[in-house]
């Protein structure tokens, strides 16, 4: 839906995603401690529109927390730096785990 609005009109320079979005992961990236090694939020993969995302390389089991873990057909890239330019800015505001926004 981004790539078709974007082309539909190229004057479209930023996305503010607002909701409850998926966060893309990817990488193996190396944290501030050992046991963070693997996959981080990526929510640069929504403006970056043109580039190959793939997810067959990388397996990193040795994070602490699983949602750093990253393998192969997992759902999170292997990308640890961004396949080509950024074409979108990127803004987030996640209404996740907010009490008073859930459902009775």
């Amino acid at each position: 839906m981004i790539v078709t609005e974007s082309v539909t009109d190229p004057t479209i320079e930023s996305l503010f995603i607002l909701g409850h979005v998926p966060v893309p992961y990817s990488g193996n990236i190396l944290g501030a401690h050992a046991n963070h090694q693997g996959a981080w939020p990526a929510d640069l993969y929504y403006g970056e529109l043109d580039g190959e995302w793939t997810d067959y390389l990388v397996t990193n089991t040795s994070a602490s927390r699983v949602a750093n873990h990253n393998v192969p057909g997992d759902g999170k890239f292997d990308q640890t730096f961004l396949p080509s330019d950024v074409d979108l800015m990127v803004g987030r505001v996640d209404l996740n785990r907010m009490p008073e926004l859930e459902g009775d």
